[in-house]
């Protein structure tokens, strides 16, 4: 079923992930290839039978919308507290003395 998808889109994959992405999406050699070596925000789509890298470019003020790194692990309330403390890339802000 996921291989006879329509489209699909694939992010960097770990080099032990490849095989059974090629299993269950139906890539290409070349695809298998491609994919472990996808930076961050690059991604393989496959639309009907033709193959394109794509960079998702990220606007400031969606950085904040879409960028769950900084609240992996977070706890209840941790979030607000980072959301107003700190900048788009999850670091601390400055803290004026």
């Amino acid at each position: 079923l996921l291989a006879d998808s329509e489209t699909l889109v694939v992010y960097g994959q770990a080099p032990g992930e490849v095989a059974q992405a090629v299993e269950l999406l139906g890539l290409s050699q070349a695809e298998a290839d491609l994919i472990p070596r996808l930076g961050r925000g690059v991604a393989l789509w496959r639309v009907g039978g033709r193959s394109f890298l794509v960079q998702h470019l990220l606007a400031d003020s969606e950085r904040r919308i879409v960028d769950t790194d900084a609240r992996m692990g977070a706890w209840p309330g941790e979030t607000e507290w980072a959301s107003q403390n700190c900048d788009s890339a999850g670091s601390l802000d400055p803290v004026e003395p």
